[in-house]
């Protein structure tokens, strides 16, 4: 019960530093102007003094957001209750006040971007989540540092917690629990849970170089690669070789079909030649080559990509405990 009453607030404490800066630094206005759809075009508006070069987004987006990200983190942080100190629940209330203060940062730029740049379609939005999560983190770091009294409250939060829940000063040393531990099996939910993430994290990873193709080619290999981990090569949050490596192949394999038709409908000579029959030997040539470059490049690069990201949903997900 007291790992809960922790987590709720801390999590508490990430969504008043998201309001903090949504308010008080942003200055996003709490009610949208009058402007045109959401999704039709143009959807640029256009508010009052310093409120129209504000990334408006409804106020509770980032807070819900805030909460559901820092509860998730701060809960993987508790797992362990012998691991309690002041020391350390003061370091999670700082990383949950970082949490929230990154969320809001990056709310505010995705609507920034979705208002004032009315090119942007949501495909196109999705190719750049990874650049503003950078962004953002940055940005944060580089704001709590002139705002440091957050980083104070989040300390005191935690610290308090710890405190009422009789914890130590400091953690005991890893050596007094290293002898003898055992690895717990997860749940059900809890696999399936990771599986999700994983594939999500995955799929938006895939489409951050949208600009070096066609953005429904890309679209489609990332829907691939995503099908192929979440059923093959992760099926179970563990690290299994053999599943990895299949799971790349036909990962590779999909993507590599996909990225060949683009070459395809793209090359000078299928365009120029189409109805010549002398030239199909050429262009099928080529395809088959474009193929193998583009094959061995995925399976490369997807292998380790897979087995990196078995490695940290392992780590985070298994958990060590006493017998």
């Amino acid at each position: 019960m007291m790992r809960w009453v922790a987590i709720a607030a801390l999590s508490a404490v990430a969504m008043l530093a998201t309001l903090h800066v949504w308010f008080n630094v942003f200055q996003i206005p709490l009610e949208f102007p009058p402007a045109l759809s959401l999704f039709e075009q143009p959807r640029s508006w256009t508010g009052l003094g310093d409120s129209r070069k504000a990334g408006w987004m409804a106020w509770y987006v980032p807070v819900l957001t805030t909460a559901f990200f820092a509860s998730v983190v701060l809960a993987r942080l508790t797992r362990q209750r012998t691991r309690w100190s002041v020391l350390s629940m003061a370091i999670a209330g700082c990383i949950a006040v970082l949490v929230g203060v990154m969320i809001a940062c990056w709310a505010e730029h995705n609507g920034f971007i979705w208002y004032h740049r009315t090119e942007m379609t949501l495909r196109m939005l999705l190719g750049v989540q990874g650049q503003l999560l950078t962004f953002s983190f940055w940005e944060s770091v580089r704001f709590l540092s002139g705002q440091w009294p957050l980083l104070v409250i989040g300390a005191v939060v935690g610290a308090g917690c710890a405190f009422l829940a009789g914890a130590p000063l400091r953690r005991p040393r890893a050596g007094a629990f290293a002898e003898e531990t055992t690895v717990e099996p997860l749940d059900g939910r809890t696999d399936l849970t990771a599986r999700i993430v994983s594939t999500i994290v995955l799929f938006i990873f895939s489409q951050t170089g949208s600009t070096f193709g066609h953005p429904f080619f890309m679209l489609a290999a990332g829907t691939c690669i995503a099908i192929a981990w979440f059923t093959v090569a992760f099926p179970k949050v563990e690290f299994n070789l053999k599943r990895l490596l299949l799971g790349g192949l036909i990962a590779s394999i999909a993507g590599s079909l996909v990225q060949t038709v683009l070459f395809a409908k793209k090359n000078p000579l299928a365009v120029t030649f189409a109805k010549n029959p002398f030239v199909g030997e050429i262009i099928f040539a080529q395809n088959v080559q474009a193929f193998v470059m583009i094959f061995i490049m995925y399976l490369i690069g997807l292998t380790l990509i897979f087995m990196l990201f078995a490695k940290v949903m392992v780590a985070l997900c298994r958990r060590r405990t006493s017998p």
